[in-house]
This record gives structure tokens, sequence and C-alpha cells, in this order.
């Protein structure tokens, strides 16, 4: 089995992007999807085919297609990665203003957490300098 890292499943993951070509309704679909993103709308088929006027089953069939899930994703990780930039900074400055949950989600997102042994919860331990507090 190849990790996600591998270079072979890079390859091929590249080469399915590659040989994808989007039609006018993918162009379509993933507008729908990042709108509903940014209304924070529910996202389904059925959500995308009232957005572009046509049933959940035409959706359903359009991400059935050989190569549209992994054109779909690295078009939407390419358009959304400022709305994670964004994310990360306002973690940052709540984790600093001490905000214990915002410096828990930022361990578990970006990995800071030591596994320790026996399988038990990771732990992370949070000095505070002069005049800071913990709040949450």
């Amino acid at each position: 089995m190849h990790s996600l890292t591998s270079p072979r499943v890079r390859c091929r993951k590249f080469a399915e992007i590659a040989a994808y070509e989007p039609r006018r309704r993918d162009w379509q679909h993933l507008n729908a999807l990042l709108e509903l993103l940014e209304e924070r709308g529910r996202i389904s088929d059925s959500a995308i085919g009232v957005k572009l006027h046509v049933s959940h089953t035409a959706v359903w069939r359009w991400r059935q297609r050989p190569g549209f899930e992994t054109w779909l994703n690295s078009q939407l990780q390419a358009r959304t990665q400022h709305w994670k930039t964004f994310v990360l900074a306002r973690a940052f400055a709540l984790a600093m203003r001490g905000s214990i949950k915002h410096m828990d989600f930022l361990a578990r997102v970006l990995g800071w957490y030591k596994q320790p042994e026996g399988g038990s919860e990771p732990t992370i331990n949070v000095i505070f300098g002069p005049g800071l507090r913990a709040r949450d």
C-alpha cells in the first residue's frame, strides 16, 4: 500500500487531473459548491442541484465521471487556501491570548501533540508568561 506522499500516488493523481477535461457543468458544479461553502449552506448533491436547477441524480451522475472527484478536490484546495490561512491566523491570535480551545485546535491540526506511550490521550503543556492566564 502506498502512502499519500509516495511519488507514485502523486504522479497518478497528477496524471488523472491532467487527463481530465472539465466540462462547463463541472465548472458550474465547482462554483455552486464554493457558493454553498461561503454561505455556510448544506453541502449535498440536492443543494448543488437546487443551485444549478438540475436534479440531485444529475449531480450524482456528474460525480461518477472518472477523474471528476480528483479534479474537483484539486480545484477546491486551490480556491480555499486563503480560508485556511485566515482560520489558522485567527486561531494563532486567540491561542496567543490564552485560549486553551484554540491551542488545542492548533495542536491537533498542525500535529503538535506527541503520542504518549500506552495509547492514552495526548496532552499539551502550556506555560504562561507574566500577566497571561488561561481563558475558556
